[in-house]
């Protein structure tokens, strides 16, 4: 049990780690977008009258504006990844711990008169099914 606890506060340390290296590089990108936008709106300014120029440093840093865009994307899902899998883990601690308040007790699934299902304690708080549940859509937690 505490070799468990152990790795899912390890493994939690390191989604942790990455959501914050994967914000950090969403901002330098945010730093980098604004700059190349600024080189736009210069190059417009300094080349204006010169059409050749004006649509080549146009078309160059278009590109690199939207190929920022396309990263910094990229790097946002990656963080969502990230937030995903480090709340996974510290539910699961919780969960070690007896706190199951993160997951659905399922009472909207109880049934009043079922013949066994109040019995064997089936649905509500810290119930098998409050204790086994770890879905994170409606549809998942009614197929359970």
């Amino acid at each position: 049990m505490e070799d468990l606890q152990k790795h899912y506060g390890d493994s939690a340390e390191k989604a942790k780690t990455q959501m914050k290296e994967m914000t950090r590089k969403a901002n330098l990108l945010v730093a980098f977008r604004v700059l190349v936008f600024g080189g736009i709106i210069c190059g417009i300014y300094v080349f204006w009258g010169n059409i050749v120029l004006e649509t080549v440093s146009l078309v160059i840093l278009g590109l690199s504006f939207g190929y920022l865009i396309k990263i910094h994307s990229k790097f946002n899902a990656k963080k969502k990844y990230w937030e995903a899998v480090y709340e996974f883990y510290g539910n699961e601690i919780k969960a070690q711990n007896s706190d199951f308040s993160f997951a659905s007790n399922g009472l909207e699934y109880k049934k009043p008169y079922h013949e066994y299902a109040n019995d064997v304690d089936l649905f509500g708080n810290l119930s098998f099914f409050h204790r086994l549940n770890r879905t994170s859509t409606k549809g998942g937690e009614e197929n359970l």
